[in-house]
């Protein structure tokens, strides 16, 4: 018989570096990352990850960053062992984004918002997205499948953009709305 008075709490966390200023990788991602996970474990919690996966794919393209890439790509398939799942987050502003003297940095926020690209190209970026998460995933669980979105900065208005992209690759959830 299941309590009446036990609540169901769905724990989501974007897995992503700080917009403005970018820290390094292992501050502001793997170590809190691999800190929360401890947590996580001890309680035998089970969270969704959302994955910036623009910035992983800025990293995977470098051949000066693939290092970052793979430690990053070790500690999502560690989560995914854990049986925590992995989401699509595109934060398109990864693709102005230039990487100088070790940093992230940010001059141009046009692409801040999905949604101001043209439709063939948000459709490229999901594309490339779901199955960055589901390489990651799948030597894990075979047959994984992204089934949730969150946009960039909640940016999920005006939605008619988005609503045919998602339609077509089979995601019926998304996680950008916030009340306010």
């Amino acid at each position: 018989m299941r309590n009446k008075n036990k609540k169901t709490l769905l724990f989501t966390f974007d897995y992503e570096l700080f917009l403005k200023q970018s820290g390094t990788l292992e501050h502001c991602l793997l170590d809190p990352t691999k800190l929360l996970q401890q947590i996580l474990n001890k309680y035998n919690i089970k969270v969704t990850f959302f994955v910036d996966i623009l910035y992983y794919l800025r990293l995977i393209n470098d051949v000066n960053l693939k290092g970052d890439a793979n430690k990053i790509k070790e500690q999502l398939q560690d989560l995914v062992k854990d049986g925590h799942r992995l989401e699509l987050h595109l934060h398109p502003h990864w693709l102005d984004a230039i990487y100088k003297d070790n940093e992230w940095i940010f001059t141009d926020f046009s692409n801040y918002q999905l949604q101001n690209l043209p439709e063939e190209k948000i459709e490229q970026l999901f594309n490339i997205g779901i199955k960055l998460i589901e390489d990651i995933c799948n030597p894990i669980i075979p047959g994984y499948k992204v089934k949730v979105f969150r946009a960039g900065g909640l940016c999920i208005i005006p939605f008619s953009p988005l609503y045919n992209v998602l339609k077509k690759n089979n995601i019926f959830i998304d996680s950008s709305i916030a009340k306010g």
